[in-house]
Order: structure tokens, then C-alpha cells, then sequence
């Protein structure tokens, strides 16, 4: 079994949730002449939502070309596929986007939070942004600075981004270029605990079915970040999302 095929059995492959997505989404006047980039769009329930609740044309950014058809397979479930279009990522990664400048009116950073550090590409994502739109900026922090290195080792380890204090966000936030904080919202604990919760149950669930075993990389990998939230993570870290209009 591949992570796809874990993962498949979850809403999303991180804590986010379609709550947290329309709560920092719910003051923009997006409509069906906006256009609208999803970078790193995952299992596609993000983009389907805004593509059904907005009718906005979306376009998904993804490295993984096995999660842009499971993306749009949900497009098509959703009856959303005629406003989809799919992009891999390249080489060049996440810093270079196909796209024409100031062509988004928005840019959703959600489900590339917990891969590269966003902070880094919002210079290039900036050029590609029309002048008055948004840049969704969702990252992942931790409450204090002196927390112990578990908490952060996890997370650490699959991104190349450092985490930071909403203090520490707020800082860097305010010395971007052009760029200026418009709204700002946290994930809820409950949504922490409860992608966990389900983490668990399908682990649980792939056990017993025989589907998996307990030697399987997968399951250990997955087993270990379910260990890492309850024994060190739960109430030690957050996910933050930025709404940032942007002007050139």
C-alpha cells in the first residue's frame, strides 16, 4: 500500500480542513470570474469545494501526478471538473509556477504548508498574483520558541521550513515587500484532533481488514506520526492561515 492509497481513506493528508479553508476564504469576493491557484492541492477536496461553493476556475499545482487524477476524479464526483485544470510541479519546483503574471486572483498555500517553506517562494508566487488579489499564506508554528526539539522533529523532517511563533510570523510578515495582512485565522484543536482521531481508526481499520501489517513502511510511518501528535505535538503546535492582498 502506497500513501495514496492510505491517505485516500482521510478527508486530506494534513489537519486542514473545508472548515478552516472557507473560514479564511469567506471575505473574498471570489465569484466565477475569478481564477484561482491551489499549490499543492493534494487529494483534490479543497479545490473542489471553492471550485462548487465559488465557481471559480481553478488550477491545481501538485508534484505527485498520482494525486492530480485522484483530484480531479473528486472534480468529477463533485461536478466540478469543467472548471479544473491540472499542473505538475517540475524540476524547478514550487518557486516556478506555470502561469501568466498577474493571472490569479488568488493563491491557496494550504497544502504545501507542510513541504517547503512558503516564505521562500513568495517573491515568485507575488509576480503571478493580479494587482489587489490574495495570497492565502498557510503555515504551520509552534507556541513557543523554548519548546522541546520533539515537538518540531517530526514536522522538521518532512519540509525544509523552520518553524516559527505567530510573533515570529507577524515579524516576517510585515517586512514582505508589497504585501499587506488583510485577515488571519487559526485551525480549531478539534480539527488537530480530529484528523488523529481518524488517523487512528484507519490504521486500525487497515489492520485488521489485512489490507496492511504492522511491518509495512506506510503503517510505521504513519503510526509514528500518530504517536508523535498524542505524546509531544497536540496543543504544542498550530496551523496559521495569512491573507495577504497583494500589490505591484
Amino acid at each position: 500500500m502506497d500513501t495514496l492509497s492510505l491517505y485516500r481513506n482521510l478527508s486530506q493528508r494534513n489537519p486542514g480542513s473545508v472548515v478552516f479553508t472557507s473560514s479564511y476564504l469567506t471575505p473574498l469576493p471570489l465569484d466565477r470570474h475569478s481564477v484561482v491557484a491551489d499549490i499543492g492541492c493534494g487529494l483534490g477536496g479543497r479545490s473542489t469545494w471553492v471550485a462548487r461553493s465559488r465557481c471559480c476556475e481553478m488550477h491545481l499545482f501538485d508534484r505527485d501526478t498520482s494525486l492530480l487524477d485522484h483530484a480531479y476524479a473528486r472534480a468529477e464526483e463533485g461536478g466540478a471538473e469543467s472548471l479544473i485544470q491540472l499542473h505538475q510541479i517540475g524540476a524547478q519546483g514550487y518557486q516556478s509556477l506555470q502561469g501568466d503574471p498577474k493571472s490569479f486572483d488568488l493563491i491557496m498555500t494550504e497544502g504545501v504548508s507542510f513541504e517547503v517553506d512558503p516564505f521562500a517562494h513568495l517573491a515568485s508566487w507575488q509576480t503571478l498574483v493580479k494587482n489587489g488579489g490574495t495570497i492565502a499564506l498557510v503555515v504551520p508554528g509552534v507556541v513557543r520558541s523554548d519548546v522541546p526539539s520533539e515537538v518540531t522533529t517530526l514536522l522538521s523532517n518532512d519540509s525544509d521550513f523552520t518553524l516559527g511563533t505567530l510573533d515570529q510570523y507577524h515579524e516576517k510578515i510585515a517586512q514582505l515587500p508589497n504585501l499587506k495582512l488583510v485577515h488571519q485565522v487559526t485551525l480549531a484543536q478539534y480539527s488537530w484532533d480530529e484528523h488523529y482521531q481518524n488517523l487512528g481508526r484507519c490504521i486500525r481499520g487497515l489492520l485488521k481488514s489485512g489490507e496492511v501489517n504492522t511491518t509495512d513502511e506506510i503503517v510505521i510511518r504513519a503510526q509514528e506520526e500518530l504517536d508523535w501528535y498524542r505524546r509531544f505535538a497536540r496543543g504544542q503546535v498550530f496551523l496559521q492561515a495569512f491573507v495577504l492582498s497583494v500589490t505591484h
